[in-house]
Order: C-alpha cells, then sequence, then structure tokens
C-alpha cells in the first residue's frame, strides 16, 4: 500500500515512519531477498545509500507517523546527511567533530 503522507525527519528520528528491520514482518522474504534483514548494516560491503534506496523499495510495517517501529530509521538519516552534505558520513562526523574544537 501506498504511504499516506510522505515521511518526516521527524518520523525518522523517533521512530514513527514505519520502517522496521524486516525481521519478523509480513514483509521479512523481501528483505532477506534484497540484502536487507537485521539492524546491523556495518558489515555489507555496500555504501549506505544505495542500501536505503533499495529499502525505499520494500514494504513498511506501518503508515508514516502512525506508530512507533524501531528499524533502519538511524540508517536513512545517515544517508540523508550524506546527500546533502555530498560527503561520506564518516567523513561529514570528522568534519564536525574538528569544527567543534577549534
Amino acid at each position: 500500500m501506498p504511504a499516506k503522507r510522505a515521511i518526516t525527519i521527524r518520523d525518522l528520528l523517533t521512530h514513527t515512519a514505519g520502517i522496521s528491520y524486516g525481521q519478523g514482518s509480513l514483509a521479512e522474504a523481501e528483505y532477506k531477498a534484497a540484502g536487507i534483514i537485521g539492524w546491523y548494516l556495518a558489515d555489507k560491503p555496500e555504501p549506505i545509500v544505495p542500501l536505503m534506496e533499495r529499502l525505499a523499495t520494500l514494504p513498511f510495517d506501518a503508515q508514516p507517523g502512525e506508530r512507533y517501529v524501531y528499524g533502519y530509521n538511524t540508517d536513512i538519516l545517515g544517508a540523508v546527511v550524506e546527500q546533502v552534505s555530498g560527503v561520506p558520513l564518516d567523513r561529514f562526523s570528522r568534519r564536525g567533530s574538528s569544527t567543534r574544537s577549534r
């Protein structure tokens, strides 16, 4: 079913975007087939943005804003930071910490 509204940054920060980790969801097989299952993505050789683009094609567990669903929300925020800043998240984080220490 299509989303009733767009996912907001607030939804991602509060885990109310409707996005899970895939485990135990009705779409668990689709998450597995997409190579996106479980709570840990750091072991993937693929950058976060393509992973999150693939996640966007999978069914969510709830409509945005309707209920708390613990999942890939912070991973999506990392991809947003990369897209907006134009640099990988680890470099963005280092740049922010070096700016604060001045």
